[in-house]
């Protein structure tokens, strides 16, 4: 008998009472021990208390741009790329986030893949 994984699209928000489904997540931002959650169609964040790193092992496709931003690949607009270390993702909320010098090269080779 074979074994089918299925990939997780839905997670359970600490203190909220509803489900979010992860193909609904713009980005995550870090703040500390609490995150803000950017949800399409909302024009609040939620507000979690869990850190960014809870997140990250939680969405293995998510891409950490920086030490305070977890970004959803299927929701970037248009990457910017100023120089060979600076690039800049415009997501379609119109926010735009500039990666980390560190995580340039591993977050351009992850959108290629």
């Amino acid at each position: 008998m074979a074994t089918q994984f299925v990939a997780k699209t839905r997670i359970v928000v600490p203190a909220y009472r509803h489900i979010q489904d992860t193909k609904l997540i713009i980005r995550l931002e870090g703040r500390g021990n609490y995150s803000l959650v950017y949800v399409r169609d909302t024009s609040n964040p939620l507000m979690v208390s869990r850190t960014l790193k809870y997140f990250e092992d939680q969405f293995a496709d998510f891409i950490r741009v920086n030490k305070s931003s977890l970004i959803n690949p299927n929701y970037i607009d248009r990457v910017i790329r100023k120089d060979a270390k600076t690039v800049a993702f415009l997501l379609i909320d119109g926010m735009t986030i500039l990666a980390s010098r560190r995580r340039v090269a591993d977050t351009l080779a992850r959108l290629a893949n």
